[in-house]
Order: C-alpha cells, then sequence, then structure tokens
C-alpha cells in the first residue's frame, strides 16, 4: 500500500508524463515554440496543484513555461477627456484640440502663460500591461484619475477607479490593490494606484507594478510607474 507521500508523487510524475507526451506530439506536428510553451502553462495553470506540476517536467520544458511567462517588458496606454463645461469650453476655445504634450513647453508652474487658458475638470484613463519575451500580455491594469484647474493652476485631484484586467496568462492572477491615493502637489495632480499580482506555478515570483497619473494646469496628462503621490 502506498503512502500518501509516494502517492502524491506518483501523481505529478504522472502529471509530467503526460504533459510532456503531449506536447512532444504538439511539437512533431509542426507546433511553433511558443505554441507549445503556451500549451504546458495552460495545463500547468489548471492542474490542482500548479508548482507541482511545473516541478514534475523536465527541465527543458520547465524553462519553457517560465521563458513565456516572466515579464520582459511592459507597456500604457493614455487617454484625456474633458468631464464638465468649463473644460469643454477650454476645448472649444481651442478649435476642437485636447491638451497635449507640447502645451506645457515654456510654462513654469504656477504661473500663466498661454493665449489658452485651459480650466474646468479633467479625466485621465491609463492602461499598464506587463508581456512576456514575445509580446504575449501577462496582466494588466487600469487606472482613472480626475483633476480640476481654474485661473490659478490645479485646485483638485481625485482617485476614481482602477481594475485588472481579464485576460491573464497562464497562472498569473491578482492579489488585488495594494496601495493607492491622489493629491494636488506642486500644482500638479497626482493620483496613484498599485497592484499586486502572483504567479501560481512559480510561488516565490509575484509583481508589485504602481501607474500614477500627473494632471498639469493646462490640463494635459503625463504618466509613469511611480508607487505616491511624491
Amino acid at each position: 500500500m502506498f503512502s500518501a507521500k509516494k502517492a502524491c508523487l506518483t501523481i505529478a510524475v504522472s502529471i509530467g508524463l503526460v504533459l510532456s507526451a503531449q506536447a512532444g506530439a504538439s511539437a512533431a506536428g509542426g507546433e511553433s515554440e511558443f505554441d507549445h510553451a503556451s500549451a504546458l502553462s495552460r495545463h500547468v495553470a489548471e492542474s490542482p496543484e500548479p508548482a507541482k506540476a511545473l516541478k514534475a517536467l523536465p527541465k527543458s520544458d520547465r524553462d519553457l513555461v517560465l521563458k513565456y511567462s516572466t515579464p520582459a517588458r511592459s507597456t500604457t496606454t493614455t487617454k484625456v477627456v474633458p468631464m464638465d463645461d468649463a473644460a469643454r469650453a477650454s476645448v472649444a476655445r481651442n478649435n476642437g484640440r485636447i491638451p497635449s504634450t507640447s502645451d506645457l513647453q515654456g510654462r513654469t508652474p504656477g504661473v500663466q502663460r498661454s493665449s489658452i487658458i485651459w480650466t474646468g475638470c479633467w479625466q485621465t484613463t491609463v492602461e499598464r500591461s506587463a508581456h512576456g519575451i514575445v509580446g504575449n500580455k501577462l496582466y494588466g491594469f487600469t487606472l482613472v484619475g480626475g483633476w480640476c484647474v481654474n485661473t490659478r493652476g490645479v485646485s483638485s485631484a481625485k482617485y476614481d477607479a482602477s481594475w485588472v484586467h481579464s485576460n491573464l496568462w497562464f497562472g498569473w492572477t491578482s492579489g488585488g490593490i495594494q496601495n493607492k491615493g491622489a493629491a494636488v502637489i506642486s500644482n500638479t495632480g497626482r493620483i496613484f494606484v498599485q497592484y499586486k499580482f502572483n504567479y501560481t506555478i512559480a510561488p516565490t515570483q509575484e509583481d508589485h507594478p504602481c501607474l500614477r497619473i500627473f494632471g498639469y494646469e493646462n490640463s494635459n496628462a503625463g504618466t509613469d510607474w511611480g508607487c505616491s503621490i511624491y
């Protein structure tokens, strides 16, 4: 009669043999390395104990799973929209153009130096995504923040919302929001959020990415990956 420990070992080895056999069959059919790694990652992630399933694979397959599941780069996209009548009037005064980074050129914080006076409340939506070595998306999240501007500068800033994207790569899960905040610092609205993401296939691997919005006096927005309002 097998002990519980031997039974677990037998199951883990069996999983490894099955996955390797499936992967080998796929590779023989002309499957790319990325497709091969994706299939392995799916099977490991969906097993009852992903970490044990990964460990049971041959080293070459383990390396392949981790190769395409490890963050290699991040990308961001940003959109600014007017949120009230004053902001929409500012856009109208500028022939329908939303503020851009070029509007900041030659400006010093706290002093108005433009023929176009930007006022009103604005909102920015920013997305950040982590990608694997070939651009496959591993995880992503969105931050929405707003700020208001009057003729004296930035008057307020607020965190509106944030959420995790649903299309997580095999094995990646969200650990939720770790921190968030909003404030006006040096005549700039600053809004940030920090998330935690866990890689269940390799439990020691986790990420704590951040997104930060800068709402400027000209109503343009900047972003970076800072983890605080400062």
